[in-house]
């Protein structure tokens, strides 16, 4: 006879959860034991809770724009990790009044071997509307035709940590249902490691993208092949020919979606044990009085991937199925750069000739201004170092001893770097706020 004392329901996922095993976290939903949990009373079995326990909703994050000012211009960019370089239209340049440098480059898009021809090179100034303002000049490729006005590369994306330390940068914009887009120019080495319905694929994470893409090629290996359509076979579904724009303008055909299980777990006996999940749209109405609940870490969730024939790339994940799992974050040891047989991205066309073109002084961002940014964006990395070790120590993924370890080797990462800069902090802070921080060093005043 098996003695269920002591075990209780999960409000939030109707999970039975054995505290000698989890204590008073859910496994699932990590939700702390309240008191709408139901805990078992029978010793031979369990009763079957009178509350009605509806399963969690887990709302699918919208696509997002980057704030960002442009020569002091507000101007809503749009961040993409699937391109590799940062890009501006003619016509925003010229409403900028920019001065555009006539060098052409030749990139590469992720469809059909098709090419884009940039017309010139400028560069701008740019800051954050927020803090760390993080004032910086950057250079831009202009492009006669685009599909938005601005875009962010992959490295200033890296470089400025608005994928994982500020994505309040990013804010949601509406996007209409009927116009699907791909903004990957360039060839990007980045990759995230996935699994889709058990096989491991290094996907393109693409924050530019506003939906799911599979190559027909991967969707054969997968089992789907074109001769299964119409035989109303589950996880397969002919659509209406569906219009997809690439950056250029152009657009591909898409008729067939697979539905497939994708998680970014490695352990293949978790994809086979957990039922996998739908995003709801967050527009969407519900009966559910239920608030939207955190994604579970080792959640598989069931995404639509629409299939092209021409793709060059295995698979792209848009940028609303990386933001609702967040998986700058959660996921980054599943990021890697991996070695591409694609030609390469830039092929420089017309050198600038003598004459041509012409530039313009622009004044330097002040030193004192940027090292405020780099320190402030030091200290933004720290909290969130100390969040990221809390968080796993609550969701009892490391014990009391590798927590303090961990908080102890972060923060001797960030005295290690105030006393790299001790000068300017001291100038700038003073000596008694450096000295606060690093107290190491109060022998040597």
């Amino acid at each position: 006879m098996v003695d269920f004392s002591g075990w209780w329901f999960c409000s939030n996922c109707g999970r039975e959860v054995i505290p000698d095993l989890n204590g008073d976290n859910c496994p699932d939903c990590s939700h702390m034991k309240c008191s709408e949990c139901f805990e078992f009373d029978a010793v031979s079995h369990p009763p079957v809770p009178s509350v009605d326990f509806q399963a969690p909703r887990y709302f699918r994050a919208g696509n997002k724009s980057l704030e960002i000012f442009l020569n002091s211009k507000f101007t809503n960019a749009c961040a993409d990790t699937g391109s590799q370089v940062n890009c501006i239209s003619e016509a925003y340049a010229n409403a900028l009044g920019i001065i555009i440098t006539n060098v052409s480059n030749i990139f590469k898009l992720p469809i059909g071997g098709r090419k884009l021809m940039s017309i010139g090179t400028t560069t701008i100034s740019c800051r954050f509307p927020t803090r760390p303002e993080m004032r910086t000049v950057q250079n831009f490729f202009v492009f006669s035709r685009l599909a938005c006005n601005v875009i962010f590369g992959l490295g200033f994306l890296r470089n400025t940590r608005t994928l994982d330390l500020h994505t309040h940068r990013l804010r949601d914009v509406e996007s209409s249902k009927n116009k699907q887009t791909i903004n990957s120019i360039g060839t990007v080495s980045d990759r995230i490691s996935c699994r889709l319905n058990g096989t491991q694929f290094w996907a393109l994470p693409d924050t530019g993208a506003t939906i799911n893409l599979i190559s027909s090629r991967c969707a054969q290996e997968l089992g789907y092949l074109k001769q299964q359509r119409n035989q109303g076979i589950v996880g397969i579904e002919d659509i209406p020919p569906c219009a997809i724009q690439f950056v250029d303008g152009s657009a591909s055909i898409s008729t067939l979606v697979v539905d497939l299980r994708i998680s970014f777990q490695i352990d293949l006996t978790v994809l086979s044990s957990v039922a996998p999940i739908q995003l709801d749209d967050p527009n969407k109405k519900s009966t559910s009085p239920r608030q939207p609940s955190s994604l579970p870490m080792l959640a598989t969730l069931l995404e639509p991937f629409y299939v092209l024939d021409d793709l060059d790339l295995e698979v792209v994940l848009s940028g609303s199925l990386l933001h609702s799992v967040n998986a700058y974050v959660n996921y980054a040891r599943n990021f890697r750069t991996v070695e591409t047989s694609d030609t390469p991205s830039i092929a420089w066309g017309a050198k600038k000739k003598a004459g041509e073109g012409s530039t313009r002084l622009r004044a330097p961002v002040p030193d004192d201004a940027r090292f405020c940014d780099e320190m402030t964006l030091v200290m933004d990395e720290l909290e969130w170092k100390i969040n990221r070790i809390e968080e796993e120590y609550n969701l009892l993924e490391i014990d009391e001893t590798t927590k303090a370890a961990r908080l102890e080797q972060a923060q001797q990462c960030y005295c290690s770097w105030l006393k790299d800069h001790r000068e300017n902090v001291e100038r700038l802070f003073g000596r008694d706020w450096y000295l606060q921080k690093v107290p190491q060093e109060l022998g040597e005043a």
